[in-house]
């Protein structure tokens, strides 16, 4: 069978990973695929320097690093010449977006001490014999060596976790600078921020970038790159696939030859270590972006008149219809507009040279009419943000700026998805600030502006405006999600009201099930007002996780929530919510997850326990930041979807959190859910109060898989 040379493979692919291979095997492994022949097989290329590299469950494996860092850990294919719609997609889901290096549980002595109080739910004799079970020690051991590395060696500083992209070789040491790629940041309370790179700075697109399966694509151009993503329904920034936001533009790189790579500089913070899962990657070259501007609705290349904006009259644009010269009183001032079919998510405009005194380069968008729009302009020694209402400007930001070099190219993007619009000039955020801004978000009309008299060496380049949401063209193949929640009926409610007393034994209204009090010394009651309220206080708290449980007979599937209200009523006053829900097999197999909040962090979370085989490993726990969606003295909604082996979690309806048991356990089977219920839990201290207003349970409805 041919093999295709090593250093050029330019045929398209879609990897699956389909056939199991053992950690250290992936690099240099052959990856069948099917050109026209069937008979051409590629090799994987990449590093990986500490063999954690594997495929299990059709899935590729990144495990955590030893010692973090880029160009240690990452998968990579080609090289492939550069050229106009070469694109290269992944679906991944991250270990965990805010992983950075930064370590905050000190000496390797006191990480032991947390690891041997794991959740408090075993004491200390039992738990040592478990974790020597074949099962648990080869883990432990692994864990053992990260904690002394981290504790005895150097570390380096990185906030930049993952990095999917084009790259100019196999491995890479600094992919801000080396390539066209979007990259996870830690931000902390905020848990990720994507960005993408711009060959200077990268833009962020957003932040609050939650701990969910990704659809990251990246289109090369003849130089640079055009960024896309998806993930799953009900997301705040993004759409679900298989439509695509773009989300930014890379002018900058031009390298003739490149590989596509997905490398991994850091996996976990604080001691908790989370591999990540690439469930596909694709090449292909698609005709629906083979020309320059992509998937612009919108797009022209100028002339080299440096008063090109006055030509424009009439002149039909590459893409998006006639230029229209807007009438104005001002006779220094020409303003050029077009009008695409639907709102624009991306613009970009490029120029060439410097602004000069008393001149100014402007961009509208989001124009309803000649009186109604945002503008941005650029004067020789500021940038200026208006909204005009009715024709009468307001000044919104402004930002001081050195004069422009005349002979550099300079870019500005903006990226508006409606409810929020950020600015970016040679990739930095304008003004400090995203505006979220939902005036005239229906406004389609598109301008460009000149005022003033412009230098000789004056060059606008190029215009481009794309959707704010686009559908994944024809050629794109990555696989839908693995597993999504199902629309389900209600089996089992409960909204607490009734006198004073434990919830144990009550019968929930919905369901006619009976309350347990199934696990802890903690206790919850129904407070006479309508809510079952946790007995603890910030001067005493509950005592370790605790359990009420309903019965369940939908062993395969439960579509659980709660409404709750967090303790306390502002920050300071040393109130803590620990409330969640679990799902329960026997006393050795149950999954909890409940939402966290402490003074002693800026933003809440979501964290997923396994307490499996009758043993509990705390640093296994999955997590997710949600900055303020739970703050005390207002009430969330804590959903999650379980069916045995994946779950997704909700937090007032927004999707935060997704694993599979076999992300974290390769080994797993699934459990059998035959209770479901409420949560009191113990993660980094104790719950003082926390007040469920009500619980419901979902089966699978009966046309779900």
């Amino acid at each position: 069978m041919p093999i295709a040379p090593l250093s050029h493979q330019p045929i398209p692919f879609i990897d699956t990973f389909c056939e199991p291979l053992p950690a250290g095997q992936v690099i240099g492994s052959l990856l069948p695929v099917d050109p026209m022949n069937g008979s051409v097989h590629l090799a994987r290329k990449g590093v990986d320097v500490e063999s954690l590299l594997s495929i299990d469950h059709h899935a590729l494996r990144i495990q955590p690093l030893l010692q973090p860092g880029w160009g240690r850990s990452g998968l990579a294919y080609g090289p492939y010449p550069r050229q106009n719609g070469l694109t290269f997609a992944v679906a991944v889901l991250n270990g965990h977006n805010t992983s950075q290096t930064v370590e905050a549980l000190g000496s390797l002595a006191h990480r032991m001490k947390l690891w041997i109080q794991s959740g408090r739910t075993d004491p200390l004799a039992p738990r040592l014999w478990k974790v020597w079970r074949k099962r648990h020690a080869k883990r432990f051991t692994r864990k053992l060596a990260r904690w002394w590395h981290l504790s005895t060696q150097p570390i380096p500083q990185i906030t930049e976790n993952l990095a999917v992209g084009w790259f100019p070789n196999e491995s890479v040491k600094s992919p801000i600078e080396e390539g066209s790629a979007l990259l996870i940041h830690a931000a902390g309370p905020k848990n990720g921020e994507l960005w993408a790179t711009t060959g200077k700075q990268p833009i962020s697109a957003f932040q609050q970038l939650q701990d969910l399966p990704l659809y990251l694509v990246i289109a090369l151009r003849e130089q640079g790159a055009v960024y896309y993503a998806a993930t799953l329904p009900g997301d705040a920034h993004l759409p679900a696939y298989p439509t695509l936001r773009p989300l930014g533009i890379d002018p900058t790189r031009a390298e003739s030859q490149v590989y596509a790579g997905i490398h991994q500089s850091v996996s976990g913070e604080i001691g908790f270590h989370i591999d990540t899962r690439v469930y596909a990657a694709q090449v292909a070259c698609l005709p629906e972006w083979v020309n320059w501007y992509g998937s612009a609705h919108a797009a022209d290349r100028f002339s080299t008149d440096p008063a090109v904006v006055q030509t424009l009259d009439g002149k039909q644009a590459e893409k998006g219809g006639v230029w229209r010269i807007l009438p104005t009183a001002d006779p220094s001032q020409t303003t050029a507009m077009l009008l695409p079919e639907e709102e624009s998510g991306l613009i970009h405009l490029r120029f060439r040279g410097e602004i000069a005194a008393g001149a100014a380069l402007g961009l509208r968008w989001r124009a309803v009419d000649e009186q109604n729009y945002w503008q941005v302009q650029i004067k020789r020694e500021s940038i200026e943000l208006t909204l005009c209402q009715n024709g009468q400007p307001q000044g919104i930001a402004q930002e001081s700026i050195l004069p422009l070099s005349a002979n550099e190219i300079h870019s500005l993007q903006i990226l508006d998805n409606g409810n929020e619009f950020g600015l970016y000039f040679g990739g930095a955020l304008l003004f400090g600030q995203r505006f979220t801004e939902r005036q005239f978000m229906e406004g389609r009309g598109m301008s460009i502006q000149q005022c003033g008299e412009m230098t000789a060496a004056f060059h606008c380049l190029d215009f481009e405006a794309h959707p704010r949401t686009i559908p994944a063209p024809y050629g794109l193949t990555l696989p839908a999600p693995e597993w999504l929640p199902a629309a389900g009926e209600v089996a089992l409610a409960d909204t607490f009201q009734g006198d004073p007393a434990d919830l144990h034994g009550r019968i929930a209204p919905v369901g006619q099930a009976s309350w347990q009090h199934t696990l802890g010394r903690g206790r919850i009651c129904l407070n006479g007002a309508g809510g079952a309220q946790v007995q603890a206080t910030a001067e005493r708290p509950n005592p370790g996780r605790t359990l009420y449980t309903l019965p369940w007979d939908a062993p395969n599937y439960a579509d659980l929530s709660i409404q709750v209200l967090s303790p306390g009523s502002k920050r300071g006053e040393w109130h803590k919510g620990r409330s969640g829900l679990v799902f329960w097999q026997d006393k050795d197999n149950y999954l909890a997850i409940n939402t966290w909040l402490d003074d002693v962090y800026q933003g809440a979370s979501v964290s997923s326990f396994f307490y499996l085989n009758g043993f509990e490993e705390l640093f296994d726990a999955v997590w997710t930041n949600v900055g303020n969606r739970v703050a005390w003295g207002q009430s969330h909604t804590l959903r999650i979807a379980f069916d045995g082996l994946h779950y997704l979690a909700f937090v007032n309806n927004e999707p935060v959190l997704y694993r599979s048991l076999t992300d974290v356990y390769p080994d797993f089977k699934p459990l059998a859910i035959h209770r479901v219920g409420i949560l009191v839990n113990w993660e980094w201290d104790d719950d003082t109060g926390s007040l469920f207003q009500s619980f419901e349970a979902r089966k699978r409805g009966a046309n779900d898989r």
